[in-house]
């Protein structure tokens, strides 16, 4: 999520990849005026999509059809490792810090 100026990426909450994802993330979207999704982009160090895009496009096209919101891709490279080194240890909240990273390059790169 964003602050209201879109200017501060903050974690939400981590959902469970299951049957009730997508209408999950519907509810988080109508009850926080959501106008965009902004997805992690996978790929591999050749910088050519990895086996987890197999997946992430498919449902890309899901959330666009049934949000009716634009689906942005954003590179998600090392986001993980990237919470690692700056925790210091593995940690439960690194998919939601990971998610933060990814949507705070997004907001800086000024497309908002």
């Amino acid at each position: 999520m964003t602050d209201e100026s879109q200017m501060m990426a903050f974690p939400k909450e981590v959902l469970p990849n299951n049957d009730e994802l997508v209408d999950q993330i519907l509810k988080i979207c109508a009850d926080n005026h959501v106008v965009k999704i902004v997805l992690g982009e996978s790929k591999n160090f050749k910088m050519e999509a990895n086996k987890i895009m197999e997946e992430i496009t498919p449902f890309k096209k899901v959330l666009e059809n049934e949000s009716g919101l634009p689906v942005i891709f954003e590179p998600e490279f090392l986001t993980s490792f990237q919470v690692e080194k700056m925790m210091g240890e593995k940690t439960n909240k690194l998919d939601a810090s990971a998610a933060t990273i990814i949507l705070q390059a997004y907001l800086d790169r000024g497309t908002k």
